[in-house]
């Protein structure tokens, strides 16, 4: 015989203090298992507007130096989503302005898909936090009126490809803790993944997870009040700047 308890969250029922990346949902009812029961967790929807920025503050993704005239400048672009030619043209509007007045201006070869820096004077160009977005990989660049200088790399103005439920106090059977890229360790104590989505829809379009092959997974806890909730990327980043989500979930008390 299985019991099933359905639960909601949105908006209206998540304590007032909770981030929207990261929160405890607090369940109503203590489940407790006894010896002949098992516990599954079913995620049966989960949504959320895709309104999150491509470069921002939140993302640490949206500065870099110039060394010009015996002064070093840091330039920092407003949050925002941007395409190549947008980039391009935010950053040589910033450039070209008091305070800065810099002698270097940036351009985009889409043939290529790389950034090259234009010169009228020599200065010292240091990518910091953008060199995934801008294609330079290196930590400084001696820029000379002589030569162009192109990124290394293509542009890629994706900061991350994936949203990723977790939860942290689940003990998933089988676990899927080590799924995320390990060269990254942002945020620590993430022990299971509840699904993955692709973001690759439209800024402002819902991003959205159906169950639709009824998938339970089987949870070793014996006794549960709540359920820690993260919505993260894949590089075990917490995305900051996400909006409120929608998550309709079942926990199965299965008797044997």
């Amino acid at each position: 015989m299985n019991e099933i308890y359905n639960y909601y969250i949105n908006t209206n029922n998540k304590d007032k203090d909770d981030t929207n990346y990261n929160y405890n949902y607090r369940l109503g009812n203590n489940i407790h298992l006894n010896e002949n029961e098992e516990l599954y967790f079913k995620l049966i929807n989960f949504s959320m507007m895709n309104s999150m920025l491509n470069i921002s503050s939140y993302h640490g993704n949206n500065q870099f130096k110039v060394s010009y005239g015996g002064t070093i400048d840091t330039i920092t672009i407003p949050d925002g989503n941007y395409n190549t030619t947008s980039l391009r043209d935010k950053i040589n509007d910033i450039l070209g302005k008091d305070p800065y007045v810099l002698p270097l201006a940036l351009n985009y070869e889409s043939s290529i898909n790389k950034y090259y820096w234009i010169m009228s004077d020599s200065c010292v160009f240091y990518p910091l936090n953008m060199k995934t977005i801008l294609g330079f990989n290196k930590d400084d660049y001696n820029l000379t009126i002589a030569n162009n200088t192109y990124g290394e790399s293509f542009v890629n103005l994706l900061s991350y490809t994936k949203i990723i439920l977790t939860t942290n106090n689940l003990a998933f059977e089988p676990s899927t803790d080590n799924n995320l890229i390990k060269d990254y360790n942002a945020n620590e104590g993430i022990n299971e993944i509840i699904c993955w989505i692709n973001k690759d829809i439209p800024t402002f379009a819902t991003i959205n997870y159906e169950n639709i092959i009824n998938n339970e997974i089987k949870i070793s806890n014996k006794n549960l009040t709540y359920i820690n909730f993260g919505i993260m990327n894949e590089y075990k980043e917490h995305i900051k700047d996400c909006p409120n989500s929608f998550i309709h979930f079942q926990l199965i008390k299965k008797s044997y």
